[in-house]
C-alpha cells in the first residue's frame, strides 16, 4: 500500500478515525484498504476527493463500505458520487453522515434506515425532489441548501419539501437555503405541528414578512423568530448579538452598505 496510507492507517490503529483527503490512490486501493483490520474498527470515517480518484466507476462507493459496522461518523464530501449502495442500512451505528457537494440527484433511501442518525448534510447536491417517506428519516438536523443542477431547459431546483416533514419527532434544525423553494413549501403543520426549533429558509421565494403571515406561525415554536435584513437596506451596521433570530430571509442588495 502507498506510503501516503501506511501512515493514516497507523493513526487509524491507534484513534478509531481515518481522514484520507486528496489521496493519489491506485485501482486496488479499495480492495487492500477495506481488509485491513484497523479499518473496520473505525468509527470517525472522511473520504474527501478520494472516491473519484480510484480506478472503478467515477461517482461510486466500493461495497467494502458497508463492512465497517462500527462506523459513528461519515464524511463522503466533494467525490462526486451519484448514488448510495442501499446496504449502507447496515451501518447502524451512524451519527452523522456528510454526503454534500456530491452529484446526487435523488434522496438516498440507505439513509431511511439509520435510526441513531444525528447530523445528515445534503447540500450542495442536486436532489429536485423528496420522497413521500422521507418522514421516516431519523434525524436531528438536516441540512438540503443549495440543491442544484443546469439542465438543457434551465435550472432544476429543489422546489418542494416533504408533506409529512412534521412527522418526524427528532427533527430540530432544518436547513433548505437557495432552494426556490415558494411559500406554499413551508405547510401550516410544518410551523405548527413539528419540534424544529431552527428554519434556515433563506434565498428563496418568500421572504419574511410572508413566513410570517402563514398559517400558524402563530402556534409555531416560541422562539423562532424571523429577521427581515430588506427592512435595513440602508443602514451601516445591522447587529443581531443576543438575539434568539433563527430564520433569516435577505437579499444580496440590502448587504450593499454594510461595512
Amino acid at each position: 500500500m502507498g506510503n501516503s496510507i501506511k501512515p493514516h492507517l497507523q493513526n487509524a490503529e491507534k484513534t478509531g478515525v481515518c481522514q484520507l483527503k486528496n489521496c493519489n490512490l491506485n485501482e486496488n486501493f479499495h480492495n487492500r484498504w477495506c481488509a485491513d483490520a484497523s479499518v473496520r474498527r473505525l468509527w470517525n470515517l472522511t473520504l474527501r476527493e478520494v472516491v473519484r480518484q480510484h480506478g472503478g466507476c467515477p461517482g461510486s462507493l466500493p461495497p467494502q463500505l458497508n463492512d465497517l459496522t462500527k462506523l459513528e461518523s461519515l464524511s463522503l464530501s466533494h467525490n462526486l458520487l451519484t448514488s448510495l449502495p442501499p446496504d449502507l442500512s447496515r451501518l447502524t451505528n451512524l451519527r452523522s453522515v456528510n454526503l454534500s457537494f456530491n452529484n446526487l440527484t435523488a434522496f438516498p433511501s440507505a439513509l431511511l434506515g439509520l435510526r441513531r442518525l444525528d447530523l445528515l448534510d445534503l447540500s450542495h447536491n442536486r436532489i429536485s425532489t423528496l420522497p413521500d417517506n422521507f418522514h421516516l428519516l431519523s434525524v436531528t438536523e438536516v441540512n438540503l441548501s443549495q440543491n442544484q443542477h443546469r439542465v438543457t431547459y434551465g435550472v432544476l431546483q429543489l422546489s418542494s419539501l416533504s408533506p409529512h416533514m412534521a412527522d418526524i419527532p427528532q427533527l430540530k434544525v432544518l436547513r433548505v437555503e437557495e432552494n426556490c423553494l415558494p411559500l406554499e413549501a413551508i405547510t401550516p403543520d410544518l410551523l405548527a405541528h413539528s419540534n424544529i426549533s431552527l428554519l434556515a429558509a433563506d434565498g428563496n421565494l418568500f421572504d419574511a414578512k410572508q413566513l410570517r403571515d402563514l398559517p400558524g406561525y402563530d402556534k409555531a415554536i416560541p422562539n423562532m423568530e424571523a429577521f427581515a435584513a430588506d427592512s435595513y437596506m440602508s443602514t451601516d451596521m445591522v447587529s443581531l448579538k443576543r438575539n434568539p433570530v433563527v430564520v433569516v430571509a435577505y437579499s444580496s442588495s440590502c448587504l450593499n452598505n454594510l461595512h
